[in-house]
């Protein structure tokens, strides 16, 4: 920036990728600070989303989640993949449901986290119908990852 070359969209998913630690916590502030600055888009915000799930603030996270405009596939398998990874399955399935009102047709990796807060909720009979449904809802073949959700969540 000193030189006067402005960073990429890729510049900051590099960046916030590097601070999704709560040690770099700060850093990343710092850049949503700026991404804010030049105008918030879904795909930064869903780096956002990601990169404070993973340091731990799913506040944060649900807070940039509720501001963006625009919610497409991605930054609802992002907060997916955040309530999941907090334990929180109940909001997880909640946003899994929002998706499928949208018309909006997740992919494999949106069924793993599904999966995941399935287990980690311990709803255990929600997670595995929406396994036996992946082919037939989804067209989505499951794959060793879906199999070891549904191992965890037996």
């Amino acid at each position: 920036q000193q030189e006067g070359v402005k960073p990429n969209k890729i510049t900051f998913f590099g960046i916030l990728n590097a601070c999704a630690t709560p040690e770099a916590l700060t850093l990343g502030k710092l850049v949503h600070v700026h991404l804010v600055d030049g105008g918030l888009e879904t795909d930064t915000g869903t780096a956002l989303v990601t990169m404070y799930a993973k340091c731990g603030d799913i506040r944060d996270a649900r807070v940039i989640f509720d501001r963006l405009p625009k919610q497409d596939g991605f930054l609802l398998s992002a907060m997916i993949a955040a309530y999941a990874q907090h334990g929180d399955g109940d909001k997880a399935l909640q946003i899994f449901a929002q998706m499928k009102r949208s018309s909006m047709k997740p992919d494999e990796i949106t069924l793993i986290s599904v999966l995941n807060a399935c287990s980690h909720a311990g709803l255990v009979d929600e997670g595995l119908s929406f396994f036996n449904s992946m082919s037939q809802d989804y067209g989505i073949r499951p794959v060793v990852e879906h199999y070891n959700c549904v191992v965890d969540l037996l």
